[in-house]
């Protein structure tokens, strides 16, 4: 599964970003600084292997169908009002859209269409919150060794 498909999806389909949507490891350990908020990245998370599938007679290799998930973190400032209603609209916002962009989505080279999983806070630094949101999705590995 190519995670940078989720990457041009949400770049296409998520004016809040700004176009401002990484892979993870685009990064240093640390989270980033140099950018503004907000911001998306994604990592690529658990894979789980399916039945297995043989070739046909006289064929080398196999396939196996697997699931894949994704994390989609979403990092917006943190502003100190006395709710915190303006982060957390932004943030709502946000997830609004990339959720309308990757569930039901069919990314390329997978077999059904993107689900989501769960979403929690996940880390907050320098006045900013992040939050994850996990989706998953199954592809086909296939290889011509046995």
């Amino acid at each position: 599964m190519d995670i940078n498909d989720f990457v041009e999806r949400l770049k296409d389909e998520c004016p809040l970003l700004k176009k401002k949507v990484y892979v993870v490891s685009d990064f240093d350990i640390e989270m980033p600084t140099s950018i503004q908020p907000p911001y998306a990245f994604i990592i690529q998370m658990d894979e789980h292997g399916g039945e297995i599938t043989n070739g046909k007679l006289g064929q080398r290799g196999y396939s196996q169908e697997m699931t894949g998930q994704i994390g989609v973190v979403v990092a917006v400032k943190s502003f100190k009002d006395l709710r915190g209603a303006e982060n957390n609209n932004e943030l709502q916002q946000i997830r609004a859209e990339i959720h309308q962009a990757l569930r039901g989505w069919k990314a390329p080279n997978t077999t059904v269409k993107v689900a989501f999983m769960a979403g929690r806070a996940t880390y907050y630094r320098n006045l900013t919150t992040y939050w994850s949101d996990v989706f998953q999705t199954k592809f086909i590995f296939q290889s011509t060794q046995f």
